[in-house]
Order: C-alpha cells, then sequence, then structure tokens
C-alpha cells in the first residue's frame, strides 16, 4: 500500500512538471552554481554541520536559506571546515564504538 502511494506521487509529479527536472536561479543554491569543485565540496560538507549547529543552539533561524546567507567556503584555510571535521570525526568515532560493540 505504502509503495502504490510512493508510485502514484512519483508519476504525480513527472505530470505536474511535464517530466522535467525542477530549475533553480544561482541565488537559490549558489553552492550548486560555484565553478569551483572545491568550492562546492567543502561548502557542501560544512552544511550537516551548521545544520546540526542550528539543531542544538536555534539561536540563528531562518525562513529562507538562499542567496548568500551561508557563504561559500572558497579554501581549506576557511574557519568553518573545523566544523565540519569535528562533525564527521564524532560520525566516525560514533559508527566505530557501535561496530565495535
Amino acid at each position: 500500500l505504502l509503495s502504490t502511494y510512493g508510485i502514484i506521487l512519483v508519476i504525480l509529479r513527472l505530470y505536474f512538471m511535464e517530466n522535467k527536472p525542477p530549475e533553480f536561479a544561482p541565488s537559490d543554491n549558489p553552492a550548486s552554481d560555484s565553478n569551483s569543485f572545491l568550492t562546492r565540496t567543502l561548502t557542501y560538507n560544512f552544511l550537516p554541520a551548521y545544520n546540526v549547529w542550528i539543531l542544538l543552539c536555534p539561536s540563528v533561524l531562518s525562513f529562507d536559506w538562499s542567496m548568500e546567507s551561508i557563504p561559500l567556503i572558497q579554501n581549506l584555510a576557511d574557519f568553518r571546515n573545523i566544523w565540519t571535521l569535528l562533525l564527521y570525526s564524532i560520525l566516525v568515532y560514533i559508527a566505530m564504538k557501535i561496530l565495535k560493540d
């Protein structure tokens, strides 16, 4: 029943979008519009860390995260990369603890 409902939703979405992928303006997602692979990678890896921070400390909330509300990370020397490394280090540590037990 759930699979049938999911398939119907996918078919309806494809029908209403005329079998085309969604079109986004560069301002909607500046990271994907960047020409630099490094910028895209660093920014996309930082976003989960930023979202975890918002989950733990919701002092900076917004109804619209497009445009330059989260500036792109353009080089390895950016301080925000520390938060990215910290998040993924914690996740790897937790995964290793779970797999050991």
